[in-house]
């Protein structure tokens, strides 16, 4: 099973509160940090789109399995570009949208 492991963010105390709520042992404020200290398979990338398509290309690199939220890049280039890193490397490159979920445990009250 999987398990949040490290929190990142450029806003220490947000990443201490949030971490500190979750009993996670690990913050980083700097991305490259993160990425250098390997202590992470994968990484969900949530964060405004402008900045999704780098931080997912860096997480690739350093031979990590990426979600990206939606829209996974500005450009439809970018996001094939992503995907060809990642079938380069051997590793998972997803949009969080690519998989419609299973609703059919869902109760509907109307």
């Amino acid at each position: 099973g999987a398990r949040v492991a490290v929190i990142c963010n450029p806003n220490r105390t947000r990443a201490n509160s949030v971490a500190s709520d979750h009993s996670i042992a690990l913050t980083f404020a700097d991305v490259d940090e993160l990425l250098a200290a390997a202590v992470a398979d994968a990484v969900i990338i949530a964060t405004p789109h402008v900045s999704r398509y780098l931080l997912a290309r860096a997480s690739l690199g350093s031979g990590m399995h990426v979600l990206v939220e939606k829209p996974m890049t500005l450009t439809a280039d970018g996001a094939f570009s992503l995907v060809a890193i990642a079938e380069q490397r051997n590793l998972q490159d997803r949009d969080d949208e690519l998989e419609e979920p299973n609703n059919d445990n869902i109760p509907f009250s109307g």
